[in-house]
């Protein structure tokens, strides 16, 4: 998502920089969704890389 105003002020980044959003669904061992983390946890570009791994 672009940063809002508040969030770069508090940031110190410009608004409208590009952030890292994330939500995370956790699965129990049988694959039934058992969490929904729905916070807003917004990381700026220049400080975090993000890998995303697939294992079947």
């Amino acid at each position: 998502m672009n940063a809002g105003v508040e969030i770069a002020r508090l940031m110190g980044i410009a608004p409208r920089a590009i952030l890292l959003v994330i939500t995370r669904i956790g699965y129990s061992a049988n694959q039934r969704a058992i969490e929904l983390t729905d916070t807003c946890s917004c990381c700026r570009d220049d400080y975090y890389d993000f890998v995303a791994e697939l294992h079947r």
